[in-house]
């Protein structure tokens, strides 16, 4: 019979590990033959019967299929005279993810691995076929062994695991953080160490006032093993205790000031602190939380005499403990961890050897002092006799104000979690922070699409991703972002120097490259434990078994090996959470709700019921009626971090259970959108001040319909949303408003009172762009001013051509496109602009109107391989034509029909009057002008508020300010000091992506081995496919 006969059938089977090899074969075979019993029901048919939903991307139900085939004999053949040889030929596309096909012959057996390139690389194919090669001739010899071991990593992957962790680097063993200080210290002592809203200390000064109170504090019992309580806002005399704690020979412990008092308290008595570095202040504001036995010693007042030691004496070993820094703990209360100087020096060292700060760089502070990435933003620059520049308290949260702060004082390196790293490329002037050469990102997972915006905004900087606990100082592997990055995402990277990282199971087996496990840290950074925890410090900190002298560190991190020797960060295997960079425990905010009169079951967890805004949510069981979860909130702000309290609390008559009789937490409900104020009395603004700020709260909680009573952060807002709202609040009303405002008037009713009194303060408007519409003329930027100079310098250069492509699929009114062009000239007067020479100088004119036409040609006719070739090339020969600046247009355009409904629009302008914000702009107003064009109505956009000219105009009268004087002679004081510039290192263009079509991979096993395998099957009563 021939024809289409074969049938697919789905096969499930839930192995255990554990389990040995011939059992497996046995429930293989039970469910292999139970499917042959149901056989008759197609594939289809079970499809359709089973409804499930489709994927127009992958098949339902299976998404890999094994099949083997009958042993085929060529020697049919050989009565005609032929000698045939039967291959398989590779697929170019495949419906299966992944399809692997055995074939026998005399030589054995043949696997053969179809799939699909989109999904996998070839290495990961090949080594899947290596292992289950592996597999099979280790399950040939002795079927008696547990799966873990027969699916155990090859010799050639062990070989290969190894060489990743080879990451030895010849690092002193005994240097201590103080060394690594002193000698950044004394490198240049008239040197710029720090930089504090307007003020600045040199190392000179820094190295006396530390010293000053390193002495004191050691006349007060400090050394090495004490543990230095330090509770200051961010500022100078925060690094000043910090170094100073450091040189004494103590370790520091953190108390951020904005804590609640019960948990620096609990803190405090874990750390059995006996010193604390403050000032009155904070010391007012913390209380008696260090009790009555901590000796206090205030920054301002009188502690000590000046340092005169011109060699002062260090105290203490490697092995000693630099500092403790306190997480979130499950049982409620939180953690410290203790990190010893070697861990840290070996981190610093390492940062140096991979990013190699100079001395005339700046790094920025922003990060609090509470979290672990702030250990290398105080000490990383201070080591090397760089400049530390410092935000503001509170800064960290405000994009605004960072993109200002890094371009007032030319940061070159700094820090941020990704959430906020997308706040920050959202702000305007992020776009000139054109210093930066250096962005580190941890804390949280680095998204994608992340890093792609990051290199269109910032190219000139260079992106890495780090990964790290706080228990193994810091970081522990990092990765070099790129831009189109093959992978699809980021990884966390590769092992650090002098650092090993395993992938384990339960069982502490290292699995295979690219199975997911546990994540252990081995190495001189694993930290020292856990303060006044022995027990946890047990259970986290355990022996190394591939180094006999060393620990691990369990993580609690689920991760797996990439091809290339880097991790994939996977998750968590507990409960523990990374929210805006924030380590969270879930299990302490469950532990304190159930501290709450009333509650009997607590359960927290984060949703992302809105893309990109993942928040806390708690969901309660209580006994006694109904409970007020604005009050449990209140209470939890009182032993809890801002970042830690639920957004979200919602009380539940029982908390859903899974048959084993654990939280079903998928099942927990989504919170309801918050309830405004419309629901007990709603009130209207009331001005138009307070119209302006209820809306931009509506808009950002995405909350209708508030009133102005309603509080900001109980309708679900956080401090990224607070930013948001911050920036455009000032954008709106021209204002410089800082973030701490919010904080301080959450209603719009009081924002708006707030913003009132800032005005008539004075101080907080910004200088306004006066908008002229009929203004036809402009000096040119400075910007444009050095672009006009090069085209003339060099004219007939296309470097200064911005093409930009796009291949559009669908039915295209070309008529429509066409006026929406025109449309969009006469609306953008940027468009109609030429750069004219007057008197020598330049200006720019804004035409009444600049005709021009839209090129169309047909590449329809030809094959689609030389369609394509051909497309390439007209479009480069059209970029490759100067266009002159001093007439207008100043920009091309070409349409290209390539079939029916596809066609491909180019369209480039010059730079000087265009850049990459602008094309944002032009895709959203070409839209809105060709739908509407389109649909025969008015398109629904409102005239412009400001134009390019009026803008130049502005720049014209700003550079003539004392403002612009100041920024002036401080540049002139850089340049004098800076050192020849370098070529800028690029990267080789990268190849085009990937076909999105099949390969094939084979390996095959010996005839031995096959043998051996039919003889277990024979004796399982089973066949080879089972």
């Amino acid at each position: 019979l021939v024809g289409h006969c074969v049938n697919l059938l789905p096969i499930r089977i839930a192995t255990d590990p554990e389990r040995d090899a011939a059992s497996l074969i046995l429930q293989a075979r039970t469910a292999v033959l139970d499917a042959y019993d149901h056989q008759g029901v197609s594939f289809g048919s079970l499809l359709k019967h089973l409804q499930l939903p489709r994927d127009p991307g992958r098949l339902p139900l299976v998404s890999a299929l094994f099949n083997l085939d009958a042993r085929i004999e060529p020697s049919a053949f050989a009565p005609t005279g032929l000698k045939a040889e039967i291959f398989s030929n590779p697929r170019s596309a495949e419906n299966f993810e992944v399809y692997l096909n055995v074939t026998q012959d005399a030589e054995g057996l043949l696997l053969e691995c179809q799939y699909k390139t989109a999904l996998f690389d070839q290495a990961t194919v090949r080594r899947w076929l290596e292992l289950y090669r592996a597999a099979l001739q280790r399950c040939s010899t002795d079927a008696s062994q547990p799966l873990a071991a027969v699916l155990a990593p090859t010799v050639a992957e062990q070989a290969q695991l190894a060489a990743w962790n080879a990451t030895s680097r010849p690092y002193p063993r005994d240097l201590r953080l103080s060394d690594l200080l002193l000698r950044g210290m004394r490198q240049n002592a008239d040197a710029t160490a720090l930089v504090f809203e307007g003020q600045v200390v040199s190392y000179r000064e820094l190295q006396s006032r530390a010293w000053q109170l390193a002495m004191a504090l050691r006349a007060q019992g400090a050394g090495p093993g004490v543990l230095v309580g330090v509770c200051l806002e961010r500022g100078i005399d925060l690094v000043v205790a910090l170094v100073g704690v450091v040189l004494s020979g103590a370790a520091y412990v953190p108390l951020d000031p904005g804590l609640p008092t019960e948990r620096l308290a609990g803190m405090a008595e874990d750390a059995r602190l006996a010193l604390l570095v403050t000032r009155r202040a904070e010391h007012a504001a913390l209380g008696a939380a260090c009790g009555p036995a901590c000796h206090v010693l205030l920054l301002d007042a009188p502690f000590g005499e000046p340092a005169t030691v011109d060699e002062p004496s260090l105290l203490g070993s490697a092995t000693d403990p630099a500092y403790v820094i306190f997480t979130s703990g499950s049982t409620g209360r939180p953690k410290g961890a203790m990190n010893a100087h070697r861990g840290i020096v070996n981190r610093l060292l390492w940062m140096q050897d991979a990013y190699a700060l100079r001395a005339d760089e700046r790094v920025l502070q922003k990060t609090p002092f509470s979290f672990d990435v702030s250990v290398w933003e105080f000490f990383w620059p201070l080591s090397v006799g760089a400049a530390l520049v410092i935000a503001k308290p509170d800064g960290h949260r405000d994009s605004a104000y960072l993109a200002e702060l890094v371009q007032r004082e030319r940061i070159d390196v700094m820090h941020f979690v990704p959430s906020m790293l997308r706040f920050f490329l959202d702000e305007p002037a992020a776009a000139g922070c054109t210093t930066l050469r250096q962005v580190v990102c941890s804390g949280e997972a680095l998204p994608i699409d992340l890093v792609e915006r990051f290199f269109r905004l910032l190219p000139q900087a260079r992106l890495d991703n780090l990964y790290g606990p706080t228990e193994a100082a810091v970081d522990v592997s990092a990765w070099s972002c790129r831009p189109g990055e093959p992978s699809g995402g980021v990884p966390i990277g590769a092992p650090i120097a002098n650092t090993q990282l395993h992938v384990l199971d339960a069982h502490m087996r290292q699995l295979p490259i690219g199975v997911a496990g546990d994540l252990y840290i081995g190495g001189v950074q694993v930290g020292l434990g856990y303060v006044a925890r022995p027990d946890l410090t047990a259970e986290r900190f355990i022996g190394d078994p591939f180094n006999p002298s060393g620990r691990l560190y369990k993580t609690g991190d689920l991760a797996r090996w990439r091809a290339d020797g880097a991790l994939d960060y996977l998750g968590r295997s507990d409960h523990q959470v990374k929210l805006r960079g924030y380590r969270i425990e879930l299990g302490e905010i469950e532990n304190h709700l159930l501290g709450l009169h009333g509650i009997s079951q607590a359960v927290a967890i984060v949703r992302e019921d809105t893309p990109g805004d993942p928040r806390v949510a708690a969901y309660v069981v209580s006994q006694a009626g109904n409970l007020d979860t604005e009050l449990l909130r209140d209470r939890l702000r009182q032993v809890l971090p801002d970042y830690m309290v639920p957004q979200n609390i919602l009380q539940l008559g029982e908390i859903p259970l899974l048959s084993s009789g654990k939280v079903d937490r998928r099942a927990l409900p989504a919170p309801a959108m918050p309830q405004t104020a419309s629901a007990r009395g709603r009130i209207a603004p009331r001005s138009a001040l307070e119209r302006v700020v209820l809306e931009a709260m509506e808009q950002v909680l995405k909350l209708p319909a508030m009133s102005v009573t309603d509080d900001f952060f109980a309708l679900g807002g956080h401090s990224l949303l607070a930013a948001r709202l911050v920036t455009a609040l000032n954008r709106e009303l021209d204002l410089n408003l800082p973030l701490r405002v919010l904080f301080e008037s959450p209603t719009a009713e009081r924002m708006a009172q707030a913003v009132e009194r800032a005005r008539q303060d004075g101080g907080v408007k910004r200088a306004a762009i006066r908008h002229d519409p009929a203004r036809t003329s402009a000096p040119l930027t400075a910007q444009q001013e050095r672009i006009a100079f090069m085209e003339e310098l060099h004219p007939g250069r296309v470097i200064y051509n911005s093409p930009s492509a796009h291949r559009l699929r669908g039915p295209l009114d070309l008529s429509a496109f066409e006026a929406a062009l025109h449309e969009m000239v006469r609306r953008q007067p940027v468009l109609r602009t030429a750069i004219h020479t007057v008197e020598g100088g330049h200006k720019q004119v804004v035409l009444d109107a600049v005709p021009f036409n839209l090129p169309i040609e047909d590449l329809s006719a030809l094959p689609e391989a030389a369609r394509e070739a051909e497309l390439m090339r007209r479009m480069q020969a059209l970029v490759d034509q100067p266009i002159d600046i001093h007439q207008a247009p100043l920009f091309r355009i070409a349409m290209y029909r390539l079939a029916p409904q596809e066609h491909a629009f180019l369209f480039m302008p010059h730079h000087i009057i265009w850049d990459g914000w602008s094309f944002d702009l032009f895709y959203t107003e070409m839209a809105a002008c060709y739908g509407a064009l389109v649909r025969g109505v008015p398109a629904p956009l409102p005239a412009l508020p400001v134009t390019y000219a009026d803008y130049a105009h502005w720049q014209a009268d700003w550079m003539q300010s004392e403002d612009f004087d100041r920024q002036l002679r401080d540049w002139n004081a850089r340049m004098a000091q800076a050192p020849a510039p370098r070529a800028p290192r690029t990267d080789k263009p990268r190849s085009a992506g990937m076909s999105g079509e099949g390969a094939t991979e084979w390996v095959r096993i010996d005839a031995p081995s096959a043998e051996r395998l039919r003889g277990i099957a024979r004796q399982a009563d089973v066949t080879l496919n089972m």
